[in-house]
């Protein structure tokens, strides 16, 4: 949302939330559910991520997340692990050549 990848979060978020009002409602097993975007801004800073992971999953009880960037992962993969965060990250990196 802000940071140096702020143009890929911004998109993302956007396109999130056309997603979730083309699917509107859906149905599992009798019950109705909705989806919910609710943003968190790490600006591409691991500290910042750590943060925002914790209020996601201890506070809001937040499941699942696209969260943006191979840089801000290192230091949340054991939060993501510990409690079954279902992240559908998009992340790139460059390949060195020698």
């Amino acid at each position: 949302m802000s940071g140096p990848a702020a143009a890929w979060g911004v998109g993302i978020a956007r396109a999130l939330r056309m997603a979730a009002e083309e699917i509107g409602t859906f149905t599992i097993g009798g019950q109705a559910y909705k989806w919910e975007i609710v943003d968190y801004d790490h600006k591409y800073n691991p500290a910042d991520a750590v943060s925002a992971v914790n209020k996601a999953v201890n506070t809001d009880n937040i499941t699942y997340g696209c969260i943006q960037g191979s840089g801000v992962h290192p230091p949340i993969l054991p939060i993501i692990r510990q409690s079954n965060f279902l992240d559908y990250g998009m992340i790139g990196r460059r390949q060195k050549h020698h």
